[in-house]
């Protein structure tokens, strides 16, 4: 009778590209819930709150503009336009690394 000699189960290569596949998939996960906590803490925050400058009311074209508050974000508190005296929602200019 002939045997058959090759092995069952899974093979070495399988089991390494899983372990790393699960590594790789941790590590991205880690780094979602550390940039979305960033965004968490803020929600609901007036643009003052946030330490950021409303854009219109700083008299300049864009954020960019702004020393050290280059993200432009759409929140309650700042004017749409130069000319809005509701200040329902506009953009604010806010820091990076907060």
């Amino acid at each position: 009778m002939i045997k058959n000699n090759k092995s069952e189960g899974l093979s070495i290569t399988v089991m390494i590209t899983a372990v790393i596949g699960l590594i790789i998939l941790l590590v991205v996960a880690a780094l979602i819930v550390k940039n979305t906590a960033i965004f968490s803490k803020t929600t609901g925050a007036s643009c003052t709150e946030r330490n950021g400058i409303c854009l219109y009311s700083s008299g300049k074209e864009s954020c960019s503009e702004i020393d050290g508050k280059p993200l432009r974000m759409i929140v309650s508190g700042c004017p749409s336009s130069k000319s809005d005296i509701k200040k329902d929602s506009g953009p604010c200019c806010l820091p990076l690394n907060e």
